[in-house]
């Protein structure tokens, strides 16, 4: 669900800025020109997510903060099953941003309707 990768992200964002005074969560969202996608970008202020890890936090249990390693999982999973993907989009000390995109529904039904 929508709500579910969301969430994830948002916890994987205040998790990373735990501690800092100055922590900053953001969030992005963009609707394509014709309105087919839509991407949601969340962006932390947190260490940033060492290079040689950055391929595997996605994995089931993997965590550069020492928690369970699910919700960059669980994000990725959500979005799956709206047909979408969870990237990283950048990453260094002060600044993390990931960035959920998928193909909205109602373009889908319009792209449906039309291979009739």
């Amino acid at each position: 669900c929508l709500q579910c990768a969301l969430l994830s992200l948002f916890d994987n964002g205040f998790d990373a800025c735990a501690g800092r005074e100055d922590a900053s969560v953001t969030i992005d969202f963009r609707m394509s020109a014709g309105g087919s996608r839509l991407s949601l970008s969340v962006t932390d202020n947190g260490p940033g997510i060492p290079a040689d890890m950055a391929e595997l936090i996605f994995k089931r249990g993997c965590s550069t903060k020492g928690s369970t390693g699910m919700g960059l999982w669980l994000a990725q999973q959500a979005a799956g099953q709206l047909g979408g993907w969870v990237e990283l989009r950048g990453s260094h000390p002060g600044r993390t941003t990931f960035v959920l995109e998928f193909v909205t529904h109602a373009h889908a039904r319009s792209d449906d309707a039309m291979a009739v």
